[in-house]
């Protein structure tokens, strides 16, 4: 297959999407550099229905495919497999499906591929017995129908177990995008045993999963109060803020633009298709990358800009008294949350940066005053990490000089508290800022 990068896409917040609202969200993740949707879908009819809409909205050339929920889908009887088979059939019939081994160069129908198998994915579903018939039965009802399946399951399994499993095509390993050592770092090591396998050199694909790692605020309110907290994305988790039904979310959602994320998503998006194989990029300030061809890792087009984001309080912050409860509390693991600034920046030439706190305006006294932190960018595409203090936050970027160099680049952040006012937000807040020459000073 050649090189493609797919949002995870939750159904369960779309019951208010308008075909408006669907062609908007399809032209961001098109912008933003995305092949296609892997549209999450649950019990409800009505999930159904809003997958097939997304499907009549597509451009040719952006790809759809079915991510069967199986922790909420039945899958103890025949019935249940053949109310999925039938599902999977209706849908590919009428929808310009993400196909395997597509031939980039031919039209943009939605059956253009070297196999004609549609790509089938799961949030689950290793133990689904489908009233005995298993997996390999619902295959068959599909295969009556016309369709062979191309199966790239997230099977929650030993890596060997599923690799040789004979009707899994491809693998998708859910775990790998966020830390689960209890450490709060993100390693290869949950993607090395598939990358290894035998069977991935012998060209069974592995489909990895990237995200941003932040917390999430999910209510208890009906009809919410099953949803997990697992809204992720393949390879990028999060294009934009929710649109649409929120599953009680909104506390820490409304407000916090997540922008900056989608802009890594269309940075990171065009740097991995330019990647040749075996080739590494080290994104980090300190150390240097070995991709030389691609001058830094950033691409000549890319336009220069800093990417911020950072929490809006402390982590070790209290409900204030004059605030009211929150009933969800902090988030699991709060405790391994920094309070750092993080900065990724993807620059052409070198720049300094300047952070500015100012006291908070409802709380500021004579005595404060506003403090200044200076940090220094090479070219290329990398990040760091800065501590962030309580109050009013500023952004201004320079030329990199001896002297004094020219002003290319303002932004004022949210505000960091320096207690929590109605409720714990953990959410990041995300900005981008984008270095325009012509700034005036």
């Amino acid at each position: 297959m050649s090189k493609q990068v797919v949002a995870h896409f939750m159904l369960g917040n779309t019951y208010s999407y308008t075909d408006e609202i669907w062609v908007e969200q399809i032209e961001l993740a098109v912008k933003t550099g995305l092949d296609g949707l892997s549209l999450n879908l649950g019990p409800e009819e009505w999930q159904f229905d809003q997958a097939l809409r997304a499907a009549q909205l597509c451009p040719p050339h952006f790809k759809l495919f079915l991510s069967l929920d199986m922790n909420v889908l039945p899958s103890s009887t025949t019935s249940s497999a053949s109310l999925l088979a039938s599902k999977i059939v209706n849908f590919a019939s009428c929808t310009r499906y993400l196909l395997a081994n597509k031939d980039p160069s031919g039209p943009g129908t939605h059956q253009m591929t070297r196999t004609g198998k549609i790509v089938v994915s799961t949030f689950g579903g290793a133990n689904a017995t489908f009233g005995g018939i298993g997996w390999k039965g619902l295959f068959k009802m599909v295969e009556k129908e016309g369709f062979k399946l191309f199966f790239v399951p997230a099977f929650f399994l030993p890596p060997e177990k599923i690799m040789t499993d004979p009707l899994v095509d491809g693998t998708f390993s859910w775990n790998t995008a966020w830390p689960i050592n209890g450490s709060g770092h993100i390693t290869s090591d949950e993607d090395k045993p598939f990358l290894k396998s035998s069977l991935f050199k012998k060209r069974k694909p592995y489909m990895a999963a990237v995200s941003p790692c932040f917390f999430t605020h999910y209510g208890t309110e009906p009809p919410w109060g099953w949803n997990k907290s697992s809204a992720g994305m393949t390879t990028e988790r999060d294009i934009g803020p929710i649109v649409g039904s929120q599953p009680g979310s909104e506390a820490w959602t409304t407000g916090f633009d997540h922008s900056g994320f989608l802009s890594l998503t269309t940075h990171f998006n065009r740097l991995y298709k330019s990647l040749t194989p075996n080739r590494t990029v080290l994104p980090s300030q300190s150390g240097g990358s070995i991709v030389r061809d691609l001058k830094d890792n950033i691409l000549d087009e890319e336009q220069e800009r800093l990417v911020i984001y950072y929490r809006t309080c402390r982590k070790e912050g209290q409900i204030r008294e004059d605030g009211r409860a929150d009933r969800v509390g902090k988030p699991d693991r709060a405790e391994q949350a920094e309070d750092l600034m993080t900065i990724h920046s993807i620059l052409h030439q070198p720049y300094v940066l300047t952070i500015t706190t100012e006291p908070s305006s409802s709380r500021s006294s004579s005595s404060e005053c506003a403090t200044d932190q200076i940090v220094p960018f090479q070219k290329g595409s990398r990040y760091l990490t800065v501590p962030f203090s309580p109050g009013r936050i500023f952004f201004t970027v320079s030329q990199a000089s001896d002297t004094e160099g020219k002003v290319v680049g303002r932004l004022e952040g949210i505000e960091i508290q320096s207690e929590v006012l109605n409720g714990y937000n953990f959410n990041l807040c995300s900005k981008v800022l984008h270095i325009r020459s012509d700034l005036d000073d």
